[in-house]
């Protein structure tokens, strides 16, 4: 327990009668230190160094601190503070004072001794005043970052509640936030707040004792010590912390019934990660910090858990900054951690020796990275291990099988999921449900969402579990089921081969499923058979289109186009080569028109004109960006000879779209117009208003293509502000941005178009998509009089055509000569050629931080 902030002018440590620790007895106002009651020869500094250190053995007491209360108004070297320390360890022995590295000493021998301050109730009012309510609280080592509205919601309840629970996970913040709340709280308890740490202890019972030995009460000798506690603080009106409850939840409901009845003015906040399941129980459930909800450094600075990372960061290396070049790797560190505290925490303490990429880039091994906790924390906080081992350890057999089998799901499952994985012979279906609220209860597992929830484990504890699982010998077996529950739900719905264009549920369910399919298709590539390998990834890519990772589709899956055999059935190798195509078609990958073909080949051989329709479309819109004039036009004759009014709007509507990049690709752009016009008409009879809107992009590249790009800027703008009034921030985005982009340059406002293309590459770049932008970013450059990014620019654009196959459309082959005409007006040939090759040997992420002066992004790259 603190002591009171009062103090004595004289010695500092002058203020406890007897202080005893050990076989030592300090004796303040004597100044002397007795060992087995003998007098021990201490220095004057040293003695006044070990009654600071006494009196605030709560906290780490600061070097600064230290040097000012045992050397006031003298300016010391910090060998003489550290020789001082050595004096006293040589006396204690070592262990009795710890070094916190780059914070200060602590005192940790338990104390014990009579101090006439140390009762519930002040001596007396201090002079000139009425008497103040007195924290028994430890001090806080570093300040409480973000929370404001946590620390609100418990002030309120703390103060309105006689109990009140603050749950959550193990390093979540919990005990950071109950100090910061009860100091708040303190001027409204007269009789004080008092702090128990009850993680030292392992017996239920003993929880009464330690709140006894915590207010210096003595029981006389009773055998229901709850009682006894609750008896001698009757008429009080005081707060009671009980920290750390989780392994003694028999003991505090004891307690706090015993208090409910004979102590009602007491008001008591536990911290666990359980809760006591008592009448009037007042719960706060704390969650994670916030983390980023955008990009760049505005945004961290508003996110708590970066905050925190920041404030941690400056304190082991105050050069750190959070600016244009740290912000996104500080932010993934956060995300990737889940936002909890104790993670980051142990995470920023690494980067004097990792630096921040290579924390980054180790955070698959965290366990065996974050092991540097502070050596003031209690044990199961100084590695992140050890946090998780203290919270696993404390579940029931049945609770930690179903908590290691969780460990298979990524981002979460529903509750069918988790007992189609976790059942056994031992363990039905009800007993699944029974052990999953365990582990909700216990923080464990987060329930998610309203009347249908979705239950996850945040990725350290999945990592954790996953970690359990094999030391069970159970990793296999459990992906494998993972696997086919995936596959299963994603074709439960497509008894008849036509409906495989139909999504297997609603938008919001296929994203929520986006990590479990990138886990199962990880998983199946290895240990699957064909048939559940293709099938999977035909089903999966309505997870990973309906979430516009168009690119990150294609890289998962092209290297499975091997397990295709003779022997494949022609309908599932149909559905697998059409979902290729079907991702291909917005950017026109190269590999796409070979599937697109295989596609057409398969439906065609089982005659079925809507899929071979389908697949037509987008070999189509491939073909038109790969220059194949010829081929592409006999695939639009056949597809104008099968096609039928009765079907969907929305397909036809597809089809205008890829005939209008084919009419493009020819120079014919009146009639690319009208063909968009006729797509967007389809699109309103469909009623997909999002897409009508958006495919007024199709209008503005017509319209760049007919050489009216003020014409081309209106209909994108137009198009923009419906889109935004509908919230839509998706790959269609970019596309009408791309056409602004090129519409502003060409109107000789480049510098307007910067920031629409920075949007639009981060749209773009999830299909795979954002070369287009660079072309008119090297033409925005060239007008800066920037000849030299230019070249560099137009250099990586001329690389990555020629690597992909594709083909300029009249336009922008046009574009391209105007550019080059000014490269060659601006810069010597030579010189030229250097920035050129220059550029073609970037990245495509160095590419646009030159164009854009961005940091780069990361994971959109898509495989040859």
């Amino acid at each position: 327990a603190r002591r009171p902030a009062r103090r004595a002018r004289a010695a500092p440590a002058a203020r406890a009668a007897s202080v005893r620790f050990g076989s030592f007895a300090l004796q303040p106002g004597r100044r002397r230190l007795l060992a087995d009651g003998e007098p021990v020869k201490l220095g004057s500094r040293a003695f006044d160094l070990l009654g600071v250190l006494v009196q605030h053995r709560d906290r780490v007491v600061p070097k600064s601190e230290l040097q000012a209360r045992v050397w006031p108004d003298q300016r010391v070297d910090a060998a003489n503070l550290s020789g001082q320390v050595q004096a006293l360890r040589q006396v204690l022995g070592r262990e009795a004072i710890i070094t916190v590295p780059g914070r200060g000493y602590r005192f940790v021998l338990p104390v014990a001794g009579d101090d006439p301050d140390e009762g519930l109730v002040p001596a007396g009012p201090a002079a000139g005043g009425p008497a103040q309510p007195r924290g028994h609280l430890p001090e806080a080592i570093e300040p409480l970052i973000g929370r404001a509205r946590d620390r609100a919601a418990l002030g309120r309840l703390v103060a309105a509640h006689r109990l009140v629970t603050l749950l959550g996970s193990a390093g979540v913040g919990k005990t950071r936030l109950a100090q910061a709340v009860a100091a708040d709280l303190l001027p409204g308890f007269g009789d004080g707040a008092w702090w128990i740490a009850l993680a030292p202890l392992a017996d239920p019972e003993r929880v009464p004792d330690a709140v006894a030995h915590a207010l210096r009460l003595t029981l006389g000798g009773r055998t229901d010590a709850a009682r006894a506690v609750a008896g001698r603080l009757r008429d009080s009106r005081a707060l009671l912390v009980l920290d750390n409850a989780e392994h003694l939840l028999g003991g505090v409901r004891m307690l706090v019934g015993a208090l409910g009845e004979l102590a009602p003015s007491v008001h008591v906040l536990v911290t666990s990660q359980a809760p006591l399941q008592l009448p009037g129980e007042q719960r706060l459930r704390l969650a994670p910090l916030s983390l980023p909800d955008g990009s760049g450094v505005a945004a961290c600075r508003g996110s708590d858990a970066v905050a925190l990372f920041e404030a941690r960061a400056r304190s082991v290396d105050p050069s750190f900054t959070l600016d244009e070049i740290t912000w996104e790797a500080a932010a993934d560190v956060c995300r990737r951690l889940d936002g909890i505290p104790l993670a980051i925490e142990l995470a920023a303490a690494r980067l004097p020796l990792l630096g921040l990429e290579g924390l980054r880039q180790r955070l698959d091994a965290r366990f065996q990275l974050l092991t540097a906790g502070s050596a003031a924390a209690p044990p199961r906080h100084q590695t992140l291990q050890a946090a998780l081992s203290w919270s696993h350890g404390l579940l029931p057999a049945e609770a930690q099988r179903v908590f290691r089998r969780l460990g298979v799901f990524a981002g979460g499952c529903t509750l069918e999921a988790v007992q189609q994985a976790a059942v056994d012979a031992e363990l039905g279906p009800w007993e699944v449900v029974e052990q999953l609220a365990t582990l909700v209860d216990r923080s464990l597992v987060l329930a998610e969402g309203g009347a249908s929830p979705r239950y996850r484990l945040l990725e350290t504890a999945r990592l954790f579990a996953l970690e359990r699982l094999r030391e069970a010998g159970e990793e296999d077996r459990l992906r494998e089921r993972h696997t086919r529950a995936l596959d299963e739900w994603l074709t439960v719905r497509r008894q008849d081969a036509r409906l495989w264009r139909t999504p297997p549920a609603p938008p919001e369910a296929l994203v929520a499923e986006l990590d479990n399919a990138r886990a199962a298709l990880a998983w199946a590539q290895d240990h699957a058979d064909d048939a559940l390998v293709l099938r999977l990834a035909a089903g999966a890519s309505h997870v990973f289109l309906t979430a516009a990772l168009n690119a990150e589709y294609l890289e998962r899956v092209l290297p499975l186009r091997g397990r295709v055999r003779a022997d494949t059935p022609t309908e599932l190798a149909g559905r697998f080569w059409s979902r290729i195509a079907f991702a291909a078609g917005r950017n026109g990958h190269a590999a796409g028109l070979e599937a697109g073909h295989r596609a057409i080949a398969a439906w065609r051989a089982l005659g079925d004109e809507g899929l071979l329709y389908d697949a037509l479309t987008w070999t189509i819109a491939i073909g038109a960006r790969q220059g194949r004039v010829g081929e592409t036009q006999a695939l639009i004759e056949e597809g104008e000879r099968i096609e039928r009014d009765a079907w969907p709007p929305a397909l036809r509507s597809s089809f205008r779209w890829a005939k209008h990049r084919w009419l493009q690709l020819q120079g014919r752009a009146d009639e690319a117009l009208a063909c968009a016009r006729q797509q967007a008409e389809l699109l309103a009879q469909a009623g997909v208003w999002v897409m009508h809107v958006a495919w007024g992009a199709n209008v503005a590249d017509c319209e760049i293509s007919l050489g009216r790009p003020a014409e081309a800027e209106a209909h994108a703008r137009a198009a923009l502000e419906a889109l935004d009034g509908l919230g839509v921030d998706e790959n269609i985005v970019g596309h009408v941005m791309d056409a602004l982009v090129v519409a502003l340059v060409q109107l000789g406002r480049g510098d307007e178009a910067m920031p629409v293309a920075r949007r639009a590459r981060r749209l773009l770049a999830r299909e795979g998509d954002d070369l287009r932008l660079l072309e008119p970013l090297a033409a925005a450059a060239g007008a800066r009089g920037q000849w030299d990014v230019a070249a560099r620019l137009a250099g990586h654009a001329d690389a990555a055509i020629a690597q992909s196959g594709e083909t300029r459309w009249p336009s922008a082959a046009q574009r391209r000569t105007q550019l080059q005409e000014g490269l060659d007006r601006a810069l010597p040939a030579a010189a030229q050629r250097e920035l050129m090759r220059a550029g073609a040997s970037m990245t495509r992420d160095e590419a646009f931080t030159l164009a854009l002066g961005d940091p780069p992004m990361r994971g959109n790259s898509v495989p040859d």
